[in-house]
């Protein structure tokens, strides 16, 4: 969903480029695009949340789509995020900080982890739950 300065800018575009007659054959056209009614800057690039919880939903069918390790400290290490899972879905709509990332730990699945030894728990959690609330850390 546009938000609703973008929501304008593509009005106002769609009305100026789509409107009057087509350019004859062999004509140049220009197009030229200015933001328009946008103010302030991108900034810096965000980088990652120290920790965070992402809550994932997945269809009946629809794979995790994540590969990981089993740390000895009980978390799970991500080593692939694969097209087509929910958490590669998840990452394609949420906030650029709050992505899940290869590299990163994830600590608790609903809950369930946070000691040594329940990775096996946390795995099954993953496998079962349709809504995974995952408790990352990046360190």
């Amino acid at each position: 969903r546009l938000s609703p300065q973008l929501a304008q800018v593509r009005m106002q575009f769609l009305r100026s480029c789509c409107a009057g007659d087509e350019p004859a054959s062999g004509e140049q056209v220009v197009v030229k695009a200015e933001p328009v009614g946008i103010t302030g800057s991108i900034g810096p690039p965000l980088e990652p949340l120290d920790k965070f919880e992402a809550v994932v939903h997945r269809s009946a069918d629809e794979p995790l789509g994540v590969d990981v390790d089993r740390d000895p400290d009980g978390s799970l290490i991500i080593r692939e995020i694969r097209q087509g899972g929910c958490v590669f879905a998840y990452n394609s709509v949420c906030a650029v900080e709050a992505r899940i990332r290869v590299g990163q730990r994830i600590l608790k699945v609903n809950g369930v982890g946070g000691a040594a030894g329940e990775a096996t728990a946390m795995v099954r959690e993953a496998q079962e739950a349709k809504v995974l609330h995952l408790e990352i850390t990046t360190d």
